[in-house]
């Protein structure tokens, strides 16, 4: 397995109740879990930064045209 390098992160006790449920229903551990779910959100944002790269560059090609 691939070095792992621990992380602190602070969270309100409900979050952090909601997050241990939702593991142990899937059982995955907390860190299994967040670390799935970072992933899936730096996976969006990068979807989403080139979404917004492809829209710039229609919106200025188009700009030229007219």
């Amino acid at each position: 397995m691939a070095y792992r390098k621990p992380v602190s992160v602070s969270l309100p006790p409900q979050l952090v109740k909601e997050v241990g449920r939702l593991a142990k229903g899937q059982d995955q551990t907390i860190s299994e879990l967040v670390r799935a779910a970072l992933r899936q959100y730096l996976s969006d944002a990068q979807a989403r930064a080139a979404a917004w790269k492809r829209a710039r560059s229609y919106g200025a090609q188009r700009a030229k045209e007219l």
